[in-house]
C-alpha cells in the first residue's frame, strides 16, 4: 500500500537533479546515461511528517532539454510503543502529506511548473507498471521458472553422477572404504565419528545420522543393495522437476506444469508418483514436454512484444 504521483516537470534534468542531491544530501542518490543518450535519477530518503518519519522514493528521466518525468512514491509504518511495547502501525493517513510536502518543497518553492498526469492511493508495485514494465516483469517471472527447471534438473544430474562415482566414498575413513558402502553415505560436518544416510534429502529415513558400528551393520558390505530407502531416494532423485510436495498432505504431490498446461488432475499420490513421475519416465510425459515448450513459447513471444515498443 502506499501513495503515488506521476508528473510532467518543466525543467531541465540537471536543474531538478542538483535540487534533488541538496535535498537528499544524506541518503542515496543515483544518476544514470540511458542508451538512448537521455538522463535518469533514483533517489530514496526520507522525511518528517509532524513527527513520523516517512520513507519516499524519487524517480526523475528526462525527456528533452527543458522536460522531465518525475514519480514519487511514499509508503511507510511507523513505531508507537503501548504498554512499553514497541508497535508498527500504517502510515498511511501520512503517505499523501508526505508526497505534497516534498513536491512543495523542490518544485513549487523553485517555481517550476508541472502537470499531474497519474496519481494513486492505496497503490503497489503493479499498479503503476506501464505496458513495459508489465512485459519485463512478466518475461522475468517465466524466466525464472525456466531457471529453477534447470537448476533442479542439473542438480539432479550432478547427484546421480555423485552417486555413480561414489565421490561421497572419497572422505569416508579408510576402513569403510574398502566395505563397500552406500554411495549416499557421508561424513557429519560436525564429527567426525558420526555418519549421515544421505538419502534423507530425498525420502523419509527414521536414522539419518549413524556411529561407525551402526553404519558396518546397515550400509555396508553391499546391504545397501536391499536398503528401501536408498531405492527410494534413487527414485525420487530421478522425478519430474515439475513435482512438488504437498507440505499439508504428507505422500502427495502437486504438477505444477499445470501453471503452463492443462493438467486434468489436482494431486498425486505417492504410488502415481513413483509409478508416472520417477525414474525419468516424465521424459516421455506429454504435460512436461508440452509444458517445457509453452514455458519458451511465452518467453519468446514477450520478447517480441518488448522489441516493438
Amino acid at each position: 500500500m502506499g501513495y503515488y504521483v506521476k508528473l510532467l516537470a518543466e525543467t531541465a534534468f540537471p536543474v531538478l537533479y542538483h535540487i534533488l542531491c541538496q535535498k537528499f544530501n544524506n541518503y542515496f542518490g543515483k544518476c544514470f546515461k540511458l542508451k538512448d543518450g537521455k538522463l535518469c535519477g533514483v533517489f530514496m530518503g526520507y522525511r518528517y511528517v509532524y513527527t513520523v518519519f516517512i520513507p519516499l522514493v524519487v524517480i526523475l528521466r528526462e525527456i528533452d532539454e527543458k522536460r522531465l518525468i518525475l514519480e514519487v512514491f511514499s509508503c511507510g509504518y511507523y513505531e508507537v510503543e503501548v504498554y512499553g511495547l514497541p508497535i508498527y502501525r500504517s502510515a498511511k493517513q501520512y503517505e499523501k502529506k508526505n508526497v505534497q510536502g516534498f513536491l512543495d518543497e523542490i518544485l513549487r518553492n523553485n517555481k517550476i511548473d508541472y502537470q499531474i498526469s497519474e496519481e494513486l492511493s492505496d497503490t503497489v508495485l503493479e499498479d503503476v507498471f506501464s505496458d513495459f514494465e508489465k512485459l519485463v516483469s512478466e518475461e522475468g517471472k517465466l524466466m525464472l521458472e525456466k531457471f529453477k527447471l534447470e537448476k533442479i534438473e542439473k542438480e539432479k544430474r550432478l547427484e546421480e553422477e555423485r552417486l555413480e562415482t561414489r565421490e561421497r566414498v572419497k572422505y569416508l575413513p579408510e576402513k569403510l572404504k574398502m566395505l563397500n558402502p552406500c554411495p549416499f553415505l557421508e561424513v557429519s560436518s560436525e564429527f567426525s565419528d558420526i555418519f549421515i544416510c544421505g538419502a534423507f534429502k530425498y525420502t523419509y529415513v527414521p536414522l539419518s545420522s549413524m556411529t561407525e558400528k551402526e553404519v558396518v551393520k546397515r550400509c555396508a558390505h553391499g546391504l545397501y543393495a536391499n536398503c528401501k530407502y536408498y531405492f527410494e531416494a534413487l527414485k525420487k532423485l530421478r522425478t519430474c522437476p515439475f513435482l512438488k510436495e504437498i507440505t499439508t498432505l504428507p505422500n502427495n504431490y502437486t504438477c505444477e506444469a499445470s501453471k503452463f498446461v492443462h493438467v486434468p488432475f489436482s494431486k498425486i499420490s505417492e504410488e502415481e508418483m513413483l509409478n508416472q513421475c520417477a525414474e525419468k519416465r516424465y521424459y516421455s510425459c506429454t504435460y512436461y514436454l508440452e509444458a517445457r515448450k509453452t514455458l519458451e513459447k511465452r518467453i519468446r513471444e514477450i520478447r517480441e512484444k518488448i522489441a516493438e515498443l
